[in-house]
């Protein structure tokens, strides 16, 4: 049988032609959905929450000011606090409030925290248990920035000053607890107004938040991973070098109980 390849040919050309173009109009309603998808996670989760959780670690930090240097007790900074817009425990409740309107657009990881230090916030608020510092709300906020940083990236976003000081503040925090300094994690607000002077300097910030990734990629081998504790402990005493310019003071706390970091993972490896 002769097969007429002329006619063959010019009824598969237009076929080909209408198949490809419906697989590219596919491919680019998917990425049309995608990126739409992206820009609603970022305008309706992680933008206005990321800059709330900056409000609550400027209103925390005016709490430990008021603690420390004017001698309120909790109590006493609760009442005072409690119309004004920097109270920590309004502007947190505000980010859980936030957050559970827009389930839908975060990670399973990160949904899971939430639901863990919501449930401790409530206790705390009905006082079915005391309240045991803020390390799990900043926990929380740093987990919340690994994701914001990965959305901002998508989005092609540069990082406003005021969210770089953020980030190297809850990187940090993280590094520390990962080192075994709990004394300085835990109390990482009350160096609030040092860390922000310091993270003008860029190298500072983008390496904190190196070594805390890599931290966080490491979980999985714990102590045995030699060297990320080898990095940021040098990294650790790279910055208590830097606080040594500003306040010598701050620097040998900081100096004290990196060392006894060192000493406590050395016992463990």
């Amino acid at each position: 049988m002769h097969i007429d390849w002329s006619i063959v040919i010019s009824v598969s050309i237009p076929l080909l032609a209408a198949t490809s173009g419906q697989i590219i109009a596919h491919q680019l309603s998917q990425k049309r959905e995608k990126q739409k998808h992206y820009n609603e996670c970022f305008q309706n989760l992680y933008s206005p929450i990321i800059f709330l959780i900056s409000d609550y670690i400027i209103a925390e930090s005016i709490k430990m000011t008021y603690i420390n240097q004017e001698n309120y007790t909790e109590e006493e900074f609760e009442e005072k606090a409690d119309n004004s817009y920097f109270n920590p425990d309004r502007i947190f409740e505000e980010i859980l409030n936030l957050f559970s309107l827009n389930l839908r657009y975060a990670k399973h990881d990160l949904i899971s925290e939430f639901y863990n230090v919501k449930v401790l916030y409530q206790m705390e608020k009905y006082q079915e248990i005391d309240r045991g510092g803020i390390a799990d709300r900043i926990e929380f906020c740093y987990t919340f920035s690994k994701d914001y940083l990965v959305a901002a990236e998508k989005q092609g976003i540069v990082l406003p000053r005021k969210i770089k000081c953020d980030l190297f503040l809850l990187s940090l925090f993280n590094i520390l607890r990962n080192c075994g300094c709990i004394n300085l994690s835990n109390k990482i607000i009350e160096d609030y107004a040092l860390l922000d002077h310091l993270s003008q300097k860029n190298a500072l910030v983008l390496e904190a938040i190196k070594i805390s990734n890599k931290f966080e990629r490491n979980k999985s081998n714990g102590y045995r991973n030699k060297k990320v504790y080898t990095k940021a402990f040098e990294y650790l005493d790279e910055l208590c070098r830097d606080i040594d310019l500003f306040i010598p003071k701050i620097a040998e706390v900081w100096k004290t109980e990196i060392t006894k970091g060192k000493q406590y993972k050395s016992e463990y490896k």
